[in-house]
């Protein structure tokens, strides 16, 4: 037994990096080889087949007897390599899934080996819950049972959570007195936005209603629950003359999404959707409603405090799609107190991620940019520029992000600009990350111009979309790079004047590079036409004396003293002398 328990790690399927399968649907059992490669579950000297058998065995002991001899199970849970073992697993970045059907020989083993944990007080009951969190996302088809029994009896165990270190010592300050049933209930607003309230403090309040985050989660499986009757009939026999047949009436997939902490949002959009449909409005967020988005933000919460490596596999922009489904589904949800507070704490952790990507593929969703004119267009419905709505619409207009979105709002929603009225202090993001790099689309240039001079954005209402309408105006005409309105301006000589000759264009990407030059200089020169003709002298001076970002001014950039040399020496040469 010591030789079989020292291979575990040899043999995982936790280990290997999935790659495509060569399996058909009407043959699930070709996942064990993909190509030349052997599931290493079923490898010639895995120990797997023995310990599934002895754990199952020990496990049936256990449920028949509850007095057995504890050195039963701690010479197997407490053996070194089985406590390397586990510990990989918990921290592995593969899904054992992808290896399809044999790979379940490993994870009913570990299933096994939980289960015996709750059983013997000595082990290690942070580590295989989880172990229990992870096996969630790699039980397959057929395996119904085993999740609904994890969800029942262990993912939501108050004594794992405690072993996580979720209570901790008393919080100084105000906060520590502070009760969400009274103090921070009578907040909204403003003032409610503006709470910090310690991680440590929201874990706690996590942690005290675990049993209605397990009612909540357990409610939502309730299809499952008819499922796993099956599934436990085939898997741990008791009632063999029930079966009716043993081929799979469903593809061979897993049981639960990787974001099923997040599935109770998604049930509660589309049942909103429906009742919309049928032509009943929503009008009013029912207390229930409240409950289910308060209760999966605080379980979101926990996840991300605590095992942030088991939402590896649920990507930033699937997680800020499925929070757009609790804000799509009421008109006045962030509103509740409760919500707010764990929202606002969800969406900060959510901006720490640098991966966040909204042209990857997100399940469920077609399309994120209709997703996100939904939540562009329930923020201009029923916000009212409540702060936190305003952080998370703006999450996606950052620079790195497509620019179709940030069109979305300056273009077809520019009435929304005057509402996103955040101070640039209490940004979930730096502001640099809506700043760089520097805009180069022509159209969305356009777009911030017209904003500036037609008033839809102001320093004081919307501090944050003056500054960037600002910044990448000025740094499009005046910049003294290799994009400045320098460079524009010798390419508009060029262009009107012909007789001296240009260059012949070489190829068709040069031919399209100076069409798109010659493009940017028009519109320049056409900005710095009306700019001359503007009556608002306070914006032509921002324009041309703009510095740079800073939080700490009042407009939220700082100001040349005087107009730069380099600007100044432009505009005389061209004529336009009456800007300065």
């Amino acid at each position: 037994m010591q030789k079989t328990l020292g291979r575990l790690a040899q043999y995982t399927a936790f280990r290997e990096s999935s790659c495509t399968s060569h399996a058909v649907p009407s043959l699930p059992s070709l996942h064990c080889s993909r190509g030349r490669t052997l599931c290493p579950v079923i490898k010639t000297g895995t120990p797997f087949l023995l310990l599934t058998a002895y754990t199952r065995l020990v496990h049936s002991f256990c449920c028949l007897h509850r007095g057995l001899d504890e050195r039963l199970l701690t010479g197997i849970l407490n053996h070194a390599a089985v406590t390397s073992y586990v510990q990989t697993i918990s921290k592995s970045v593969h899904q054992a899934s992808a290896w399809g059907w044999f790979a379940r020989h490993e994870t009913h083993c570990l299933y096994d080996m939980v289960k015996l944990s709750a059983c013997t007080p000595s082990s290690d009951a942070r580590l295989y819950h989880q172990v229990a969190l992870r096996l969630l996302m790699c039980m397959l088809t057929g395996d119904e049972f085993f999740v609904y029994d994890l969800l029942s009896t262990t993912v939501f165990s108050p004594a794992a959570l405690r072993l996580s270190q979720l209570e901790t010592d008393a919080i100084s300050s105000d906060v520590a007195d502070l009760r969400l049933s009274d103090g921070a209930a009578k907040l909204s607003g403003a003032a409610l936005f503006d709470l910090e309230v310690p991680s440590s403090r929201l874990l706690r309040l996590a942690a005290d209603s675990l049993p209605s985050i397990r009612a909540t989660y357990m409610t939502a499986a309730a299809q499952l629950a008819l499922l796993a009757e099956k599934s436990r009939v085939l898997t741990k026999s008791g009632a063999p003359h029930t079966v009716s047949g043993f081929m799979l009436r469903r593809p061979l997939q897993p049981v639960l999404p990787n974001d099923w902490p997040l599935s109770p949002l998604v049930d509660l959009y589309h049942k909103s959707l429906s009742a919309e449909q049928r032509g009943f409005f929503v009008e009013e967020v029912t207390p229930a409603a409240v409950h289910v988005v308060s209760v999966c933000l605080r379980w979101l919460y926990v996840l991300l405090e605590c095992w942030p490596q088991l939402l590896l596999f649920v990507s930033p922009a699937t997680v800020y799609s499925r929070l757009a489904c609790a804000l799509l589904a009421g008109p006045d949800l962030f509103l509740d107190a409760t919500v707010a507070l764990h929202f606002k704490a969800v969406v900060w952790r959510l901006c720490c991620s640098a991966t966040l990507d909204f042209t990857e593929s997100i399940p469920g969703i077609a399309s994120f940019p209709d997703l996100y004119l939904q939540v562009i267009e329930q923020f201009k419905a029923v916000s009212f520029g409540d702060a936190l709505f305003c952080c998370f619409v703006l999450i996606p207009l950052q620079q790195q992000h497509a620019v179709q979105l940030r069109k979305m709002l300056w273009a077809e929603h520019s009435e929304a600009l005057r509402s996103l009225s955040v101070p640039l202090n209490k940004l979930p993001v730096s502001v640099s990350r809506f700043l760089e790099p520097p805009e180069r689309d022509v159209e969305l240039l356009t777009l911030y111009f017209r904003a500036l001079i037609g008033r839809f954005v102001r320093s004081q209402s919307s501090p944050l979309m003056y500054l960037v309408a600002v910044h990448h105006v000025s740094r499009f005409l005046f910049d003294e790079g290799e994009t400045a309105v320098t460079s524009k301006a010798e390419g508009r000589a060029e262009v009107t004047s012909k007789a001296e000759g240009r260059a012949e264009v070489t190829s068709e990407a040069e031919g399209l590079a100076e069409v798109e030059r010659r493009h940017e200089t028009d519109v320049a020169w056409k900005i710095l036409n009306q700019l001359s003709q503007l009556k608002d002298k306070t914006l032509v001076a921002h324009l041309l004396r703009y510095k740079r970002p800073s939080v700490v001014e009042p407009l939220g950039f700082e100001l040349h003293a005087e107009v730069p040399q380099h600007i100044t020496t432009l505009l005389q040469s061209h004529g336009l002398p009456s800007l300065i």
